[in-house]
C-alpha cells in the first residue's frame, strides 16, 4: 500500500507540475518595470500638443514653454533669468548656438533698460518660474550692426528665457 501511495503522490507531484509549466506566470514587478509600462503607455496615450506663436505688431513671435505662477514681468522690473540664444535658421527654427547662462549663474536684467527689445517685449507678462521661447526678428533684436563676431547683422535670434525670480532692492 505504501508503495502505491508513492506512486500516486510522485505522478500527481508530476501532473502538477506539467501543468505549471504550461502556465507561464507573471513575475512580480519590479519599481523600474513599472516604470517601463508606464512610459509606454504614457507615449501611447498622450498626444504631445505643440503650443502655437503668438506674434506682436513689432514682429516678435513668442510662446509660453512652462506657464510661471509668481510675479508678473512688466518694464523696469529687475530679474534674474537664465537665458539660451540661437541664431534663427531660414524656416525660423534654432540654428547655431550663440551663449548659454545655464552653465553659468542666472543674468540679472532690468527689462526695458539693458536688453534688446526683443527680449524686453517678449519678457512682459512672464511669471515666475515661467519659461518662453522667443523668435526676434533684426529689427528689434540687434539690427544690420550685429554684435561682434557672434551675431551678423540681420540676424533672427531664437532666445529661450526662462525667468526666475524678481530682484528685490
Amino acid at each position: 500500500m505504501k508503495v502505491i501511495s508513492g506512486w500516486l503522490a510522485l505522478s500527481m507531484v508530476l501532473a502538477y507540475l506539467a501543468l505549471a509549466a504550461e502556465e507561464p506566470k507573471e513575475q512580480p514587478k519590479t519599481e523600474e518595470t513599472k516604470k517601463v509600462d508606464t512610459t509606454v503607455a504614457m507615449k501611447e496615450t498622450t498626444a504631445i500638443k505643440e503650443v502655437p506663436w503668438t506674434t506682436n505688431k513689432s514682429g516678435l513671435k513668442w510662446r509660453e514653454k512652462v506657464v510661471g505662477k509668481g510675479t508678473e514681468a512688466k518694464m523696469n522690473l529687475r530679474a534674474n533669468c537664465h537665458y539660451t540664444l540661437w541664431l534663427s535658421d531660414k524656416d525660423g527654427k534654432k540654428g547655431k548656438l550663440i551663449q548659454s547662462s545655464k552653465d553659468s549663474k542666472p543674468y540679472q536684467c532690468t527689462i526695458g533698460q539693458n536688453l534688446i527689445k526683443g527680449w524686453s517685449e517678449g519678457m512682459v507678462g512672464m511669471k515666475e518660474g515661467g519659461t518662453r521661447e522667443l523668435i526676434i526678428p533684426p529689427a528689434i533684436g540687434y539690427g544690420e550692426r550685429g554684435k561682434g563676431s557672434m551675431i551678423p547683422g540681420n540676424a533672427t535670434l531664437y532666445f529661450e528665457i526662462e525667468f526666475l525670480n524678481e530682484v528685490k532692492q
